[in-house]
């Protein structure tokens, strides 16, 4: 099974790609899209060639960038609460992991988007709440928000909770076209 490449690794392979989002608003997009079935069918190589496109890239970076998508796909589809969000580490100051925590789930918020998932549509209660509040987390002013030590606690207590929020949309999302398809194939057949 894959695992996801340290937030460093996913940077440096990140800056020389076309995305103009930072680390952890791009593994929000990827994580979106998944959730929203749009890039089930593709693979991590074309993936990753995609995400490069025209720059040159070493095979190390394009290795790193299959590798999260690979372990974000496999993570998520296992359902084995293995599903990290991928973060700045621990020892950053807070005020930026908070920062990019804010920006991981405006890039999920993106993802769905992207996937043609309507926001507005009514989910089972877990998805919706989750929704909501993710999108209530990408909308908060980390700039001018003052920390203290119990935020530390606070943080890692809100990205546990994303962790199981976002297992709960994509099973949600994905049971729900899942079901669709079988029903579409048993009438096909």
């Amino acid at each position: 099974m894959s695992q996801l490449p340290n937030y460093q690794a996913a940077a440096a392979a990140l800056a020389s790609t076309s995305a103009v989002a930072s680390t952890s608003e791009s593994h929000g997009l990827l994580t979106g899209l998944f959730c929203s079935g749009k890039i089930s069918d593709i693979s991590a190589e074309k993936w990753a060639t995609l995400s490069v496109g025209d720059a040159e890239q070493s095979q190390s970076a394009l290795d790193t960038l299959k590798n999260l998508f690979s372990a974000t796909q496999e993570k998520l589809a296992n359902i084995d609460f293995s599903f990290n969000l991928l973060l700045p580490d621990d020892d950053t100051e807070l005020r930026y992991r908070a920062k990019e925590l804010g920006a991981w789930c405006d890039g999920f918020i993106n993802g769905l988007k992207l996937g043609n998932i309507d926001l507005t549509k009514t989910y089972s209660k877990d998805c919706n709440t989750a929704l909501q509040h993710i999108t209530e987390i990408s909308q908060v002013d980390y700039e001018n928000f003052n920390f203290s030590e119990a935020d530390e606690e606070a943080y890692v207590t809100v990205v546990e909770y994303l962790r199981l929020a976002i297992l709960a949309v994509y099973m949600d999302l994905t049971s729900r076209k899942e079901t669709t398809e079988n029903v579409r194939n048993t009438l096909i057949h």
